[in-house]
């Protein structure tokens, strides 16, 4: 059975998780936010604990989603002020094909492209 995109990133960080198995009753939200912490300018401040967020392995598990880049993009650079750290950037991602994706009318055609963005909204939105 092919399953779409979403499904099978969700799959790998589910497995990729030693800290906590999945368990059928649990959401994607809840088992996101148990394994990885929760997200301070989502959640707000007052839930957020600093010995519950561990952003080495989330972006570990993030970096192993290959199509997560579409919704947020994360760079790594030099800080010019101070030399001797490194800065984290998340931005938004970029909500368009891959450049070779024009080029492949059949696998990558834009009703398969709207299908999915369809199902992932609708996954989110249940959640």
């Amino acid at each position: 059975m092919n399953l779409p995109a979403y499904v099978q990133a969700r799959k790998t960080v589910q497995r990729s998780d030693k800290r906590r198995p999945w368990k059928e009753t649990d959401t994607d939200k809840a088992f996101a936010q148990e394994s990885f912490g929760i997200w301070p300018i989502l959640e707000g401040d007052d839930k957020w604990r600093v010995e519950n967020f561990d952003l080495t392995s989330l972006l570990i598990h993030v970096s192993k989603i290959r199509r997560v880049h579409v919704f947020v993009k994360h760079t790594i650079s030099l800080d010019s002020r101070n030399v001797s750290r490194c800065l984290i950037q998340f931005d938004r991602g970029s909500l368009k094909l891959a450049a070779d994706s024009y080029l492949d009318k059949e696998t990558f055609g834009e009703t398969a492209y709207r299908q999915f963005l369809t199902d992932l909204v609708t996954l989110v939105y249940h959640d």
